[in-house]
């Protein structure tokens, strides 16, 4: 098991400011040199992109064209339902009320602008982390998975019984 992050993590860049784009890919690259950006000017792109490729994270601002912060935001979480994938707020707004409403509907962390280097690089180190845990703990729970209806067809073949009913009828008892 390997608490580290993906060997080239794929993080993709949404903000409508490009010198904002091009500090935040000199920043992180700066600690995780052998990340791949990809940028977004807005955003529809950044869905597009999402949709095209499997990044690993997502820095979104949240005042951009086409479609805002918020709105990628909600689309994001209906997108990956069944895959995490850490989104990280960066916007020049600081309101408490913002960064609450940002955390339900779906952000895993939120930076102001000006965002100092050391906190950038920070947040995403640990949200690479924790993605990698998470999808190390996927694979695993898919292979135990994938044992127990194996374990549940034998069962059914040798003795007849219909195990994966009694094991329902167990989960429902417990519940």
């Amino acid at each position: 098991m390997s608490l580290d992050f993906p060997p080239q993590p794929t993080i993709i860049i949404a903000d409508d400011e490009p010198g904002v784009r091009r500090l935040v890919v000199e920043i992180i690259t700066s600690s995780i040199p052998q990340a791949k950006f990809i940028e977004a000017g807005n955003g529809k792109e950044a869905l597009d992109l999402v949709r095209s490729t499997n990044p690993d994270l997502v820095i979104l601002d949240i005042m951009m064209p086409l479609v805002d912060g918020y709105a990628v935001l909600d689309d994001l979480r209906v997108l990956r339902s069944s895959d995490w994938m850490p989104v990280v707020i960066m916007t020049g707004f600081g309101d408490q009320h913002l960064e609450a409403d940002l955390f339900r509907i779906g952000a895993d962390s939120y930076l102001e602008k000006p965002v100092g280097q050391l906190k950038l690089q920070g947040t995403v180190w640990a949200l690479l982390r924790l993605k990698a845990r998470c999808d190390e703990l996927r694979v695993q729970a898919d292979r135990m998975g994938a044992d127990v209806d194996k374990v549940v067809q034998a069962l059914d073949r040798e003795s007849g019984i219909d195990a994966d009913g009694l094991l329902n009828k167990a989960l429902i008892v417990r519940s």
